[in-house]
């Protein structure tokens, strides 16, 4: 918004317009059935922790939003941390802030280079396409569900 608003000053309109999408994009994510229920049978489980590239307020609306999202152990979201996936920083932050041994760690993202990223630490990825699948990549694992 800042670069916009230094490229395009004599458009406060159009600024604002921008604000406002990313103050409510949250409220128009929908999740999947599915990986709700897993997430909270997960988090029962294991601990569980959520590392997003999403902006600091709009994240903090959206687990208003979805409450089911506090039941993480911890987040790390990049707006928060100055850093994003799939840079190396924000997977060093997230094992060194929270203590995790790579190897037992289970990464799931929807994006192929988040993953390979994850693998430069010896963390294990999931390509998340949809629950059933996680869910069975998840077992090949041993992690029961």
């Amino acid at each position: 918004v800042e670069r916009l608003n230094r490229a395009i000053p004599d458009q406060p309109e159009f600024i604002r317009g921008a604000l406002r999408i990313i103050e409510e994009f949250p409220d128009h994510l929908e999740p999947i059935d599915d990986a709700i229920e897993m997430f909270k049978v997960l988090a029962r489980q294991y601990p569980v922790y959520i590392l997003s590239n999403f902006q600091d307020s709009p994240f903090d609306r959206l687990v208003v939003r979805h409450p089911f999202l506090r039941e993480a152990r911890g987040t790390v979201v990049s707006a928060k941390v100055n850093m994003m996936k799939p840079e190396p920083d924000i997977y060093h932050h997230l094992i060194g802030h929270y203590n995790l041994t790579p190897q037992e760690t289970v990464f799931i993202d929807d994006r192929p280079e988040n993953i390979e990223a994850a693998a430069m630490f010896g963390i294990n990825g999931i390509l998340f396409q949809d629950p059933a699948q996680v869910r069975r990549e998840l077992i090949k694992l041993g992690i029961l569900l």
